[in-house]
């Protein structure tokens, strides 16, 4: 699995991918969260762009579109790309009680990591 818990981030749990992932990983990773805390947590996909290897981002709705098929009452998409407003993006990482995950390639080297998490 591309996916890891991104570790100085203690809340919320946090986890991203580097270099690359695709839908069936994001599933088997929200299958992942779902058997270590039940329902307790409700876990935000973050996705709808393309990541690069120096951290940018480059939208792509069709991802967005993968994840938020497969929706349910605890597991919630959010399209995010390079225009998403810092507000936003403030206000799903303020989310302790919840399980974030960065479903785009290269998320590890996000430039907003270091704006969210210092």
């Amino acid at each position: 699995m591309s996916f890891s818990k991104l570790t100085k981030v203690k809340k919320p749990i946090l986890y991203v991918s580097d270099p690359h992932c695709d839908e069936q990983q994001v599933n088997e990773l929200v299958k992942n969260i779902r058997k270590e805390f039940g329902q307790k947590k409700m876990i935000y996909i973050l996705s709808g762009t393309h990541g690069t290897e120096s951290g940018g981002l480059v939208a792509d709705k069709g991802f967005f579109y993968e994840d938020k098929s497969l929706e349910s009452q605890t597991f919630k998409s959010v399209n995010v790309n390079e225009n998403t407003p810092k507000n936003t993006w403030k206000n799903y990482f303020d989310k302790t009680n919840s399980v974030l995950v960065l479903a785009w390639c290269y998320s590890d080297r996000w430039n907003g990591l270091t704006t969210y998490f210092q």
